[in-house]
């Protein structure tokens, strides 16, 4: 399944903890009704003033589950947030105003810091949900998935990096809204600036971007329409 159609984020997230995966998939399948195609940047420095950081998440996030319709015993959920300068300093101000930072260079400080995560290369927040924990592992020494990143023209990019966040460490996941569960993971997932071939990750003009996950119990797409 691909999530080309988000601006459902926030509802394929509301709807999957409120009356299960299965619910949701039927949902998806019979189409949202007033879903439309969202695009978004990467390279603006904030999204339009006045727009809400529950807004924001929901721009730059993309869910899907992996499975089929008859499989509907051992759904795995995956939802992705792209880490663009936008949607970081969306972060950045709601980590300030959950914390009520009002030094001045605290508060520099913190907006410097999560401004250079999206400076070093793509990178997205990854929440995997699945009923058999045994699956929800996305290093690559586990074996079971595989995540790239696909240009418009098919390139493929392996992720550098794919780090799991602590079970202990609540705060990303809570300052995220997404709260972790018994069947749930965090992952931090990095991607190289340039491709195998000397070219950049995301050229210039570039029309959107994919997050592939693929393994044996199946694969999956998660689409961003660029500016």
């Amino acid at each position: 399944m691909s999530s080309d159609f988000i601006g459902c984020g926030g509802r394929v997230r509301a709807l999957a903890r409120a009356v299960g995966c299965g619910a949701v998939l039927a949902a998806a399948a019979g189409g949202w009704g007033g879903c439309a195609p969202v695009v978004v940047s990467l390279t603006a420095d904030a999204e339009p003033a006045g727009t809400s950081y529950p807004k924001t998440f929901e721009r730059y996030t993309r869910v899907t589950r992996i499975g089929s319709v008859d499989d509907l015993d051992t759904p795995i959920v995956i939802g992705a947030t792209l880490r663009s300068p936008a949607f970081q300093r969306a972060y950045a101000e709601h980590y300030l105003q959950a914390y009520k930072v009002n030094i001045p260079s605290e508060r520099q400080m913190i907006l410097e810091r999560e401004r250079a995560a999206a400076d070093h290369g793509l990178s997205f927040w990854v929440r995997t949900t699945f009923h058999n924990y045994l699956w929800n592992d996305l290093r690559p020494t586990a074996g079971k998935w595989r995540m790239v990143v696909v240009d418009e023209n098919g390139m493929e990019t392996p992720a550098e990096a794919i780090d799991g966040l602590a079970i202990r460490d609540l705060t990303v996941p809570v300052l995220l809204s997404e709260p972790l569960d018994a069947y749930s993971k965090m992952w931090l997932v990095r991607f190289p600036t340039m491709r195998s071939d000397g070219q950049p990750l995301v050229p210039a003009g570039a029309r959107k971007i994919i997050l592939r996950v693929a393994g044996p119990v199946g694969q999956t797409d998660l689409t961003w329409l660029l500016q």
